[in-house]
């Protein structure tokens, strides 16, 4: 039987992703995240100039301000440190989950994010 390659949905990924890390859905920063993975993902530009680009975007997609994007990310990678056991964060971030170093920074954790998506996509 031929088998059928079927391209992976970048969106559930990141959804799998962060339900697997207990990501609070319901946070207004959900949605933020989400979005912001997914550009990363799509384009290293987005990493690279999260503070004047990626923030704004988000902004304007959801009728917010750049600070409150900001802050709305920050407050979800707290939530997921807070409660997602070591193995789960190992396995993502390996060595830069060190109990002594804290969370990662906005860009430390989408750009780790926007990378896992892409290869699992390659998949």
């Amino acid at each position: 039987t031929r088998q059928v390659l079927t391209k992976k949905d970048p969106e559930m990924i990141v959804l799998d992703l962060l339900l697997e890390m207990c990501s609070p859905e319901h946070q207004i920063g959900f949605e933020y995240v989400v979005r912001a993975i997914l550009l990363c993902a799509e384009t290293r530009k987005w990493i690279d100039n999260i503070t004047f680009g990626l923030y704004p975007q988000l902004a304007l997609e959801f009728d917010t301000t750049p600070s409150r994007a900001e802050r709305a990310i920050r407050h979800v990678i707290e939530t997921i440190w807070s409660r997602t056991d070591y193995n789960t964060l190992d396995k993502y971030f390996g060595s830069s989950v060190n109990p002594n170093k804290g969370k990662p920074t906005n860009g430390e954790f989408l750009a780790r994010m926007a990378n896992i998506v892409r290869m699992e996509m390659k998949r």
